[in-house]
């Protein structure tokens, strides 16, 4: 029983190193690297059900500011070329 709650607390620990991560990459707006991020927490697949959810919630917001910033991108090149 005691080697499964290594595994669990080092997996937990994983995972919120790379929550972590993934924020600190979304405040530098590096969203494709929080997304990597966020996906590995995932993988870890913590018994935190809360943390679980919040890497979900946070990896799901990084896509959607990233395709935030593809349309600004794409609206900035169209205004270039006109």
């Amino acid at each position: 029983m005691y080697v499964i709650f290594v595994y669990t607390h080092s997996f937990l620990d994983t995972a919120l190193t790379y929550k972590e991560m993934g924020n600190k990459n979304v405040a530098a707006k590096n969203y494709p690297l929080a997304i990597e991020n966020y996906t590995e927490g995932i993988k870890c697949k913590s018994s935190d059900n809360e943390l679980n959810a919040i890497l979900y919630s946070n990896r799901a917001a990084a896509y959607f500011w990233l395709g935030k910033l593809i349309l600004k991108t794409r609206q900035l090149k169209n205004h270039i070329l006109i």
